[in-house]
């Protein structure tokens, strides 16, 4: 089965516009995304999925793969499946964030194999434990509630499930109850 890894990129995000320009080291954001999820063995490709010429720039100064998207495109996923279009031969499409500078090459591997594994799985996703209470109610962590079949119920950035009373055994990996969602989508195409 053929991989890509398709990077939305958008420039004026919400919370900090231009993020992904922003090169406190050197390089900005969404060259340590791209450098990262290189990382990956089992992708054939990388290509960033950018509404704006800035960022087109940006990609093409460190020699990457971009592609200019519909600027009216409402989300990154809109995004992504406007570049997946013209993928035809690609069997599974890999989401990986503008701003997850961080993530895993071993990550990203890991959610392109559970597709080739479960040929009924249309879609995976990854999330970790949420180790402390500020990050559990940091509205930028994105939490996630599994069913018994560990797949993913609902996402939000509130605090899902809503504990009753506060105790810290809440949390971790041993208490299986809180989740952060990580910046990471594979699809099947279909």
């Amino acid at each position: 089965m053929k991989s890509h890894i398709i990077i939305p990129a958008r420039l004026h995000s919400t919370r900090l516009p231009e993020k992904l320009l922003l090169s406190a080291t050197g390089k900005p954001l969404i060259q340590h995304t791209y450098e990262a999820a290189q990382r990956a063995q089992r992708p054939t490709g990388i290509i960033v999925a950018t509404d704006h010429e800035r960022i087109v720039t940006a990609v093409q100064a460190f020699d990457g793969n971009v592609v200019l998207t519909d600027p009216a495109a409402p989300s990154g996923t809109d995004r992504v499946a406007e570049v997946a279009e013209q993928l035809s031969d690609v069997d599974i499409i890999v989401n990986v964030q503008g701003d997850e500078p961080e993530i895993l090459g071993s990550s990203i591997d890991l959610v392109i194999e559970l597709l080739q594994n479960d040929p009924t799985a249309v879609m995976a996703t990854l999330a970790t434990p949420i180790l402390s209470k500020s990050q559990l109610e940091d509205p930028a962590c994105v939490k996630v509630v599994f069913n018994q079949s560990q797949q993913a119920m609902y996402f939000s950035r509130s605090v899902i499930p809503h504990p009753r009373t506060w105790d810290d055994s809440l949390l971790g990996k041993e208490s299986g109850l809180f989740f952060q969602h990580v910046g990471l989508y594979a699809y099947r195409r279909l």
